[in-house]
């Protein structure tokens, strides 16, 4: 059964029509009567200034929409009214018209950056992230800004922090994509951090991996941009990076994968198996409620980046493991290195549950994601 919803009558009726409506476009799509009587409540509730009404037109004409044509004009007329009614309700009204002087949408394309930052400096106070990373934007460009690229690159690595943990928990329409794009401009131009071009093309794979999880769950405006300036930096920073940088799999020196897997849950469900003349270990995240649900596994050398809720990793040089019976399973909350003898340790609270010796832990991109069907990637 489709959405079906009564045209309104009453003042209040017009207002939840509109409002249902704007959250469901699809269906007006397909019904030009219903479509009609939208655009008709919109107008009406316009002149009398109704929030609802505002709003949905201010969206409509933003780039338009299936009601609204492109008016950026009469986008910024209804948001400057909704900044006056609602503003304080509603800080986005405030990075929207940024985003209209920014870009000059209403100038022939020539940039206001003093409204711009103006607007701007109100979303990002109210913790709106779009004006938070355009205000750190003009502050590295000194546009409409005292230029500061350090202050600017401290914003930008604070909200890094935050998104990641949104990204992780399962909010993919979110702004993690930007800000890891954002990441990578800063350590491929040394802005405020040390140039480092592995660490650019680090946070432009995970930039990448978040635009597509995001096309997955809704489009916004300007989302086509984004993705074509993703796409053209990893292209442009792995062209800078030497052929022996890539690698089929990964070799580290300790298990530093499940400990990236521990910080985000309340623990890990581990198990040590020998198969085929090799040992295995294999970590899966029990998360809780505030926890992250999953975890992103980034290695630039191998361009692996995923988001994952097990992992296996190969294990090399396997010795003085503590007990007999493989496979050994058993939930940890940490890891520890003993000094004494080079052996990994693994705890729960107080008490060890497992420990070996180990040479090399190898990662060859073997994950899998909780939800999804098929196989171990």
């Amino acid at each position: 059964m489709g959405i079906e919803k009564k045209k309104p009558v009453s003042d209040n009726d017009k207002k939840e029509f509109i409002s249902f409506y704007s959250d469901n476009k699809d269906a007006l799509e397909a019904d030009e009567n219903l479509k009609a009587a939208y655009r008709a409540s919109v107008e009406e509730g316009v002149k009398k200034g109704w929030i609802e009404a505002l709003s949905a037109k201010a969206y409509g004409c933003y780039g338009g929409d299936c009601v609204f044509e492109c008016d950026w004009k009469e986008a910024e007329r209804c948001l400057l009214k909704l900044v006056e009614l609602d503003g304080e309700n509603n800080p986005f009204y405030y990075n929207t018209l940024g985003y209209i002087y920014y870009y000059g949408r209403c100038s022939d394309g020539v940039p206001n950056y003093e409204e711009a930052f103006k607007y701007f400096s109100v979303g990002a106070i109210a913790g709106v992230f779009e004006s938070r990373y355009k205000i750190a934007d003009m502050m590295i460009n000194g546009k409409g800004a005292l230029k500061n690229r350090k202050a600017a690159a401290s914003i930008i690595i604070g909200m890094y922090d935050e998104n990641y943990d949104i990204f992780c928990k399962g909010r993919y329409d979110g702004k993690f994509a930007d800000v890891s794009l954002r990441m990578g401009g800063l350590y491929e131009s040394g802005t405020g951090v040390e140039q480092d071009a592995e660490l650019a093309y680090y946070h432009y794979l995970q930039a990448d991996f978040a635009i597509k999880k995001r096309f997955e769950t809704a489009r916004m405006y300007g989302d086509e941009k984004v993705r074509e300036s993703i796409e053209k930096a990893v292209k442009r920073v792995r062209e800078k990076l030497p052929e022996t940088f890539f690698k089929k799999s990964m070799t580290f020196e300790n298990p530093a994968i499940f400990g990236l897997m521990l910080q985000g849950c309340s623990g890990l469900d581990i198990e040590l198996d020998y198969r085929r003349g090799k040992y295995y270990l294999k970590g899966k995240t029990l998360a809780g409620e505030d926890d992250v649900s999953e975890n992103l596994i980034t290695i630039a050398e191998m361009e692996f980046c995923s988001l994952a809720d097990e992992v296996e990793m190969e294990l090399k040089g396997v010795s003085d493991i503590s007990t007999d019976e493989l496979p050994s399973k058993a939930f940890i909350t940490h890891i520890v290195c003993n000094d004494d003898d080079d052996s990994w340790e693994f705890y729960h609270g107080d008490y060890m549950l497992l420990s070996f010796k180990c040479k090399e832990f190898i990662f060859t991109g073997r994950t899998w994601c909780r939800g999804k069907a098929g196989d171990w990637k």
